[in-house]
């Protein structure tokens, strides 16, 4: 793979951080995307500049519980996150300011204590895995401003019993909720098109499913190994 200059003077200032072995977070950086090399701190976060001036927070150093990302570090508005609160199992509950527009993938894999999240009003798009495990959420409520709902973002959260809201969603990605075994009630919306492979698989608690009609595209196996359930289409 070629590596373009403005790339390498990327990995390099990111290995100035956080040592030869750090990783870019899938799907956040590009090689349009400079940062500052040295990471600075408010309060339990670090952080950088990216180069459109907004904040992007690099790493956590808290005690967990309630964890609140904040709107502004130092005037300027916190944009994103990479794998910062990955397999932390000291977080219970997360707040998100409106200044985020995603959540990257793995973002929250593995946080086995995570109950609760308060999405801000600007999210588009719940990347992959990014729920991945959090056994201890029981609902989510999603802005109406979420479009896409990524592959595995929600899978094996086995204690998840609602999803609400949701209405500007219109994809759903593979295996979305799958093995989410007490899932009883989804609220889908009307402008939803897309629903993708096993994106349901095992979610055998849901007995009733009403399917938006501007559903176009249903996966393979999507609702599959839910015994005894009915489900209607042309919900608008």
């Amino acid at each position: 793979m070629k590596i373009s200059k403005r790339m390498l003077s990327l990995t390099m200032a990111i290995s100035m951080m956080f040592g030869s072995a750090a990783l870019l977070p899938e799907g956040t950086f590009t090689e349009s995307t400079s940062i500052n090399a040295s990471a600075e701190q408010s309060g339990d976060f670090s952080y950088t500049i990216l180069e459109d001036g907004t904040v992007f927070i690099t790493g956590y150093n808290g005690g967990g519980g309630l964890v609140s990302i904040p709107e502004k570090i130092e005037g300027r508005n916190v944009s994103g996150f990479g794998t910062t609160f990955k397999n932390n199992n000291l977080i219970t509950r997360i707040t998100l300011p409106d200044t985020v527009e995603s959540i990257s993938d793995d973002a929250f894999n593995g946080c086995s204590s995570l109950s609760d999240i308060t999405f801000g009003n600007g999210v588009t798009t719940i990347g992959a895995n990014a729920f991945l495990d959090c056994n201890s959420l029981t609902s989510v409520d999603i802005p109406s401003s979420v479009i896409t709902i990524g592959k595995a973002a929600f899978m094996n959260c086995n204690r998840l019993r609602f999803v609400m809201r949701g209405y500007g969603l219109k994809t759903i990605m593979d295996e979305a909720f799958r093995n989410c075994t007490s899932l009883v009630d989804f609220t889908f919306s009307g402008g939803l098109t897309s629903i993708g492979d096993y994106a349901f698989y095992d979610c055998y608690s849901m007995e009733t499913l009403s399917i938006p009609g501007n559903v176009k595209t249903i996966g393979n196996y999507a609702f599959a190994r839910r015994p005894g359930y009915y489900y209607t289409m042309g919900l608008k």
